[in-house]
């Protein structure tokens, strides 16, 4: 969040996981940091209140909404770094143990002694995965000249394995291995409440939170960490006829590997086509969509010698850009690319050849319009 008070040329600034509010100074050339004022982690926005904004001769108190605590805090600076809770959001039930692991997830927690000075970064997972969800850009992986674009974490609890190139095939072996990546080889340590005051307004912890319990808490959060609600299935927007005509389609040309799977762990449920329309209209029910498997659908470099693997359906409205390279911007580009013959189909004809490279292009079939106004619109309620 962001204040700017032109009079004083100042402005502050908070950072949601790094647990600061930052006075800058305006007035000279080039910014200059005024002040660090300590504030609970996950400030998702600020006011003053007490004094009129950017009166130079008194300090207002600063209030702080803050959904990771769900709390308001307020604080006065000058007299005393501390805070304290003014107002309570909704209570939840949620345990210490998730509470913990959100804060792992959203905050520079998982790797306390890590720094940002000059080029080096501080991890948290939302670095890359804003929101919980996705950033818009696509990254490079580290392997090869490989890129890929980042997937929404919500929804991992009956989605795995994990990664495109999936890499890990349990949440377990994935918690493991982001605390590797996020203290860089040195993964085992003890966060001190002592050190780290606002432990204790989160949560109900113990004086010392050891390795097991910080990657317990985060596969506890990752595991309820949902997909929020469809709002066309919460205002309860029926089907209409595009949405009916998409239904065949999508059984017809993209089911096959988009599986009605409850999960993709051993066990998880296919669901017939016959009850597709009950569950995509029900308010807080979802499918996955995806599959377990690889597929190489002509979309390159592949993140797998066998591809990528297939990946949720479930709320692809909100996915830009498509596929591993970013290369689709909108879910119709996606439909108007998508090439199929008899069983097969791709997402990018360059693939689309026969095991002697002989070019099949003109064998391929495309989507119609009315099929791709279908599916579009079937898709909003996934």
């Amino acid at each position: 969040a962001i204040r700017y008070e032109p009079a004083k040329r100042t402005a502050w600034i908070s950072g949601f996981g790094s647990g600061v509010v930052l006075e800058i100074d305006l007035s000279g050339e080039s910014p200059r940091v005024h002040r660090t004022i300590p504030v609970p982690p996950g400030t998702s926005d600020f006011a003053f209140a007490g004094t009129q904004f950017g009166d130079p001769t008194t300090e207002p108190n600063l209030l702080l909404a803050n959904p990771l605590f769900d709390r308001i805090f307020m604080m006065s600076p000058e007299a005393d770094p501390g805070w304290r809770t003014v107002a309570r959001f909704a209570s939840s039930s949620r345990t210490s143990e998730s509470r913990l692991g959100e804060a792992l997830f959203f905050t520079t927690l998982m790797s306390p002694e890590n720094e940002s000075n000059g080029f080096l970064s501080r991890f948290t997972c939302e670095t890359c995965h804003f929101e919980g969800e996705i950033d818009g850009r696509t990254h490079y992986t580290g392997r090869g000249h490989v890129f890929a674009t980042t997937k929404t974490l919500r929804g991992l609890g009956n989605n795995v394995p994990v990664f495109s190139r999936a890499g890990d095939a349990t949440l377990t072996s994935m918690v493991l291995s982001e605390f590797e990546v996020a203290n860089q080889g040195e993964p085992v340590f003890t966060l001190d409440r002592s050190a780290i005051p606002w432990l204790a307004d989160l949560a109900d912890l113990p004086e010392s939170v050891g390795p097991l319990l910080q990657r317990e808490a985060l596969l506890t959060f990752l595991t309820e960490f949902r997909h929020e609600p469809n709002p066309l299935r919460t205002a309860g927007r029926p089907f209409g006829e595009l949405e009916r005509e998409g239904l065949p389609v999508f059984r017809d040309r993209c089911s096959v590997c988009h599986k009605p799977l409850t999960s993709t762990r051993d066990g998880g449920e296919f669901v017939p086509y016959g009850e597709w329309e009950s569950w995509l209209i029900a308010p807080r029910s979802d499918l996955v969509w995806g599959a377990p498997l690889f597929a190489k659908t002509g979309i390159e470099p592949y993140v797998s010698p066998s591809g990528a693997r297939i990946p949720s359906l479930r709320r692809v409205w909100r996915k830009q850009p498509y596929f591993t390279d970013g290369s689709s911007s909108t879910i119709e580009d996606v439909l108007r690319r998508f090439r199929y013959a008899d069983a097969q189909s791709w997402h990018h004809v360059a693939e689309a050849g026969d095991s002697d490279g002989a070019d099949r292009s003109a064998e391929l079939t495309s989507l119609s319009d009315r099929e791709i106004q279908s599916l579009t619109a079937l898709l909003r309620y996934f």
